[in-house]
């Protein structure tokens, strides 16, 4: 490595590695480790594995120098490399069979418009490029029978999206939010589904654990959802905040119709959303504040009958409870 870094200060200085040259190096370095790994893949799989890795990054590395550090070539060349490079990391998740290169397809992906400004000119076209791929990594979930894929991709997708627009368009004069709210109720409905179809397509059901890590995402978007609403719709957000309880509730029920009963994980979700929302939306927001103390107490008679009506509650509706 010391050899190497010396040659390579050694041809800066000489003027032999011009900034054209180090990126065709580097370009084909990380080229000849995908190669190699696919090469090597019939005699030592799991060592061949982690080289084309090695590669993938060295390549998204090349692409990210080559547009923005040497201005080598032009933004639409730098996107179309990004997706391409994208699309290659799946095919080698699935080839060598490691959720690693899908991690290395999403992160690669949802970053891409922290580092390309292209995608930045507009809300819309952020949106869409953001919809598109959270689509293809539900598919590809799916496909692949990897929950972990989809959930990867829902936090960047919404943490990715909402870190941009409060950089850029938060305090703008035409914020565009509009087009904002729709990408966040997009991202909950295309998510939302794709556990649906996951869990019904392959009959694997959520257990208590993993409706455990399906909750932070859930209740990522909440948070995100309700601040644009209480910026820009304040009287309306605590209804559209309702509103999307009872598409979850819709959602929970077509599976639960599907396998015929009952979801533990499923109905942890619901019921954590349900408390959150019900709590801050319904009691917080809608409720007077001079009949808030009866609403309380309301609830707790309703809760006390329901104890001595059903029994000892289900454990997954401790968070409503």
């Amino acid at each position: 490595v010391m050899a190497a870094a010396y040659l390579i200060k050694l041809g800066i200085d000489l003027g032999w590695l011009t900034p054209a040259r180090q990126i065709m190096v580097a370009f084909m370095g990380g080229t000849a480790l995908v190669v190699t790994g696919l090469v090597l893949r019939r005699t030592d799989r799991d060592y061949a594995s982690l080289l084309p890795a090695g590669g993938i990054g060295i390549l998204f590395l090349t692409t990210y120098g080559a547009h923005l550090y040497y201005r080598l070539i032009e933004f639409p060349t730098a996107i179309v490399a990004v997706i391409l490079l994208c699309l290659l990391s799946l095919w080698l998740c699935r080839h060598f069979c490691s959720e690693l290169y899908a991690y290395f397809a999403i992160v690669g992906s949802y970053s891409a418009p922290l580092m390309l400004n292209g995608l930045r000119a507009e809300v819309t076209d952020l949106a869409i490029y953001y919809t598109a791929w959270s689509l293809l990594y539900c598919a590809y979930a799916v496909w692949l029978q990897q929950r972990r894929i989809y959930l990867v991709a829902a936090y960047l997708a919404l943490l990715g999206f909402d870190l941009i627009w409060y950089q850029q368009w938060h305090h703008a004069v035409n914020p565009q939010w509009q087009a904002a709210l729709i990408f966040q109720a997009m991202q909950f409905v295309i998510f939302a589904l794709c556990t649906a179809l996951y869990t019904l397509r392959h009959e694997d059901k959520l257990d208590r654990n993993a409706a455990l890590t399906h909750l932070p995402p859930l209740l990522l978007f909440y948070a995100l959802e309700y601040s644009l609403l209480d910026r820009y719709l304040h009287s309306y957000a605590p209804w559209i905040a309702l509103g999307s309880l009872l598409a979850l509730l819709a959602i929970y029920i077509i599976a639960r119709i599907g396998f015929r009963y009952t979801l533990e994980g499923g109905q942890l979700i619901l019921s954590s959303y349900a408390a959150v929302v019900l709590f801050h939306a319904g009691y917080l927001e809608l409720v007077p504040d001079d009949l808030a103390p009866w609403a309380g107490l309301g609830v707790g008679l309703l809760l006390a009958t329901w104890i001595v009506v059903q029994g000892k509650p289900d454990s997954s509706n401790w968070p409503l409870i």
